[in-house]
């Protein structure tokens, strides 16, 4: 199965650039219609030009028709005659006509002008001319020469209305017309210059002119246009015209006589010139309509490519900000679908009837099916039969009315397992508001649902334990006000949510507005009775700060603790007096026991004389031993007591440690070689001088010693050893004797307390060698520790600080500052 493209790289040329074709069409439509306004213009302009040609090539085809007319008229004169004079008339005639003829071919050769000629039209060339002209000399007869020059003639006269264009045809026709009127102006003129032999000018001949006259003036007003015809009746009219009229209405009738024929030559005259006036008139109009329409176009022109350029830059402008506008639309509609396909949520889009247009992967990893598989599929595919039918029925009425659906429902996955999802669906609509299909988010919550049941089923379980629980408990907000307290809080102490938590409790709890967690002790006045309170700074579940109140009540255990602290002042006091007493006791039995050591050593010494038997010596030293030995105990009494009342002075100075360890050895040595133990003894020579109380120090290693060797067997083994260092002294005493158990350790530390307190004991002693040890090393700021268990022998160590050694320079250790 492979994922479905992106729907962008499925889009065709047009489709991507549709909105470039939107633009640009319009705009190469305006540039169409201009280029067409512009060649409209232009045509208009070549008409214009092609009609002042034409008129010139009119004006040159006509000078050249008025020439060959003449010439006809002298050529058959010329014939019919055979008079000299009309010969060399003849002859000059034929050089204007020559002349005429060559400006109107020169006038053919300009660019462009010989391949608009018609290709039927006629125009006679000088070769032609020629040809004809051979034929009058080679005595040809009137009417084959009449037919020769009248066809170049009809040639001529046709050659300017072929050549014009198609709308401007009328116009050269009427330029030719009114020029054929001027010709035969021209030839009245002619005819009554010219009379036969006797003197009669040709009645019939003038007759036909004047027909060709109004025919051809007939013609002008036909194709004439109204600037024409307003030119013609604004020149042509007055005195001139009713002159000619009223002469040629006299030759006519045959009343025009040789002596009236000046005026007939000056009133033709004048009306060829009012002819010419008009020519000149059209001509000029038709120029200035040429100028004109050069310049319309001109304007023309520079406007359309003016109104070209700022709408191309306009649309270009626009088309670049569209272009751009496209492009960042069509990047976020990229990074939407980009989001969209990575997206953790199920998207599903379907069209308005509920087919299945796209899902993204997490669909696929949430429900197992391929999109593949699904697309064109309705999503009741995913239905379970967990999920009531009325859910999907208020689901569709809802979206089908146009409104947003959101709930959870129980779908089914390919592999046929159920789950939880969170569903919205939305309507989208198209541009015209009609929904035309729906988007549903989905999100897998059934793990998200699991927690829930299970925090739902944990604060259930909460509130029943606060319900149940004896301790008052109790939340208050941020402003100081309860949120919440259970049961026994108000049982005990009154109702009080929305009361104010220092008004409540009377008097005020402290700290409530702290941020470590407090505990201590409040008595109610209402109740009377002794809480224990703890205050714990929380959160609430918007993120504002809380404070858990705990009252726990200790009523009964303080009272108990009130009788348990009288009990132990009377256990003190009774104590004290015994302390007391036994301080008393020892000074009073010391006195009695100095006198009989005093008097058994007398005795056993014979100080006064010998003593008669020798057994009373050895009870003098029985009595001498047992009286040492009730002093020493007494002696240790009287210490732990006098530390118990805090009576005891400590007398300090500096001590040598190896003095101080050989006397310690030297007043057990004796009871060690009675043992059968022999005390070794490991001491450097370069220890530190010790500042303490040396009697106390030697008494405590005494004391040691003492123990070590009373619990070690004969050939066992007792050392003992000191070293110094930076961090202070240590003496060590081990011996290989029976150990100590562990759980005997903190009976033997204490006062009078011993491993064995049977009356059967193996060991004698009071046990307060090592309580006194133990005291002594306290007070001077060490400390004693034991190593030892049973048949594994003991080690003792005695630890003085550095603060007790005094150094020499010359060794004093790196670290130390004594």
């Amino acid at each position: 199965m492979t994922s479905s493209p992106n729907p962008y790289a499925r889009q065709g040329l047009f489709s991507r650039y549709r909105l470039a074709i939107a633009i640009v069409a319009p705009i190469l439509a305006l540039v169409a219609f201009s280029a067409w306004v512009v060649e409209d213009k232009m045509q208009a302009y070549r008409d214009s030009a092609d009609l002042l040609v034409t008129a010139q090539i009119a004006r040159l085809s006509q000078a050249l028709t008025r020439e060959l007319e003449t010439e006809r008229m002298l050529s058959v004169r010329s014939l019919e005659s055979g008079s000299l004079e009309t010969r060399i008339e003849l002859e000059t005639q034929r050089l204007a006509t020559d002349e005429r003829l060559n400006a109107l071919w020169t006038a053919f050769r300009l660019p462009g002008l010989a391949e608009r000629m018609p290709e039927r039209s006629f125009v006679i060339t000088a070769e032609q001319l020629r040809i004809l002209r051979q034929a009058l000399d080679d005595n040809a007869t009137a009417q084959a020469l009449s037919t020769g020059y009248g066809r170049a003639i009809a040639g001529l006269t046709s050659l300017a209305t072929a050549m014009a264009p198609g709308d401007l045809s009328r116009v050269i026709s009427a330029y030719m017309a009114l020029g054929n009127v001027k010709d035969r102006i021209g030839r009245s003129r002619a005819l009554m210059a010219n009379p036969n032999g006797k003197g009669e000018i040709n009645t019939q001949a003038l007759l036909v002119n004047n027909a060709e006259a109004r025919a051809f003036l007939e013609s002008f007003r036909v194709h004439a246009t109204p600037r024409q015809l307003e030119l013609y009746e604004e020149i042509v009219r007055g005195q001139v015209v009713a002159e000619v009229e009223r002469l040629h209405g006299q030759a006519l009738a045959g009343m025009l006589g040789p002596a009236k024929r000046r005026a007939w030559e000056e009133a033709h005259v004048n009306l060829l010139a009012l002819y010419s006036q008009v020519e000149d008139r059209m001509a000029a109009d038709m120029e200035q309509s040429v100028g004109a329409n050069l310049k319309s176009t001109r304007f023309t022109f520079f406007v359309v490519v003016l109104g070209v350029i700022l709408l191309v830059g306009l649309s270009l402008e626009s088309l670049r900000r569209s272009e751009r506008r496209a492009v960042l639309w069509e990047e976020e509609a990229r990074k939407l679908f980009r989001a969209v396909e990575q997206s953790p949520v199920s998207v599903l889009i379907s069209d308005a009837q509920g087919h299945i247009e796209y899902v993204n992967p997490a669909f696929t990893a949430m429900t197992g099916y391929h999109r593949d598989e699904v697309l064109g599929q309705s999503p009741r595919m995913l239905r379970s039969d967990q999920t009531p039918p009325e859910v999907f029925s208020e689901m569709w009425r809802t979206i089908g009315d146009g409104r947003d659906w959101r709930g959870e429902l129980v779908n089914q996955r390919k592999d046929g397992s159920v789950y939880w999802e969170s569903m919205t669906v939305a309507p989208v609509r198209d541009g015209d508001g009609q929904v035309d299909s729906f988007i549903a988010f989905k999100e897998d919550v059934t793990e998200i649902r699991s927690l829930r049941l299970a925090l739902e089923l944990e604060h259930s379980n909460l509130r029943r334990i606060f319900a149940s629980t004896s301790d008052l408990i109790a939340l208050v907000d941020s402003a100081g006000r309860f949120a919440y307290a259970n049961p026994a809080l108000e049982e005990a102490l009154g109702p009080c949510l929305g009361i104010s938590a220092q008004d409540y409790f009377q008097p005020p709890i402290p700290s409530l507005d702290d941020t470590a967690p407090v505990r201590g002790e409040w008595t109610s006045d209402l109740n009377g009775r002794t809480y224990e309170v703890v205050v714990t700074q929380v959160d609430n579940p918007v993120g504002e700060p809380s404070a858990l109140v705990a009252l726990h009540d200790i009523t009964t255990r303080k009272q108990a603790e009130i009788a348990m602290a009288e009990a132990r002042e009377a256990a003190e006091l009774s104590n004290r007096a015994k302390t007391e007493f036994l301080a008393t006791m020892s000074h009073e039995l010391r006195t009695p026991l100095n006198a009989i050591i005093g008097f058994s050593e007398i005795i056993e010494n014979e100080l006064l004389g010998p003593v008669g038997t020798g057994e009373y010596r050895d009870y003098a030293r029985d009595i001498n031993d047992s009286g040492r030995h009730l002093l020493a105990l007494i002696n240790d009494i009287l210490d732990v007591a006098r530390l118990e009342v805090g009576r005891f002075v400590m007398v300090e100075a500096e001590l040598d440690v190896l003095e101080a360890i050989h006397a310690s050895v030297m007043l057990v040595g004796e009871r060690a070689k009675v043992a059968g133990l022999r005390i070794a003894e490991h001491i450097p020579d370069d220890l530190p001088k010790l500042f303490g109380d040396e009697r106390r120090i030697k008494q405590a290693i005494a004391n040691i010693l003492a123990n070590a060797v009373k619990f070690t067997p004969a050939q066992g083994r007792v050392s003992v050893s000191a070293k110094a260092n930076a961090d202070g002294l240590d003496i060590e005493v081990s011996d290989s004797g029976i150990g100590i158990a562990p759980g005997d350790m903190t009976k033997i530390m204490s006062p009078f307390g011993q491993a064995e307190s049977s009356l059967a004991r193996r060991f004698d002693g009071a046990g307060l060698g090592l309580p006194l040890a133990r005291r002594f090393m306290d007070l001077h700021g060490g400390r004693l520790s034991i190593a030892s268990a049973p048949g594994h022998g003991t080690i003792v160590n005695l630890h003085f600080p550095a603060s007790r050694l005094r150094w020499p320079e010359a060794i004093k250790p790196h670290g130390t500052d004594c």
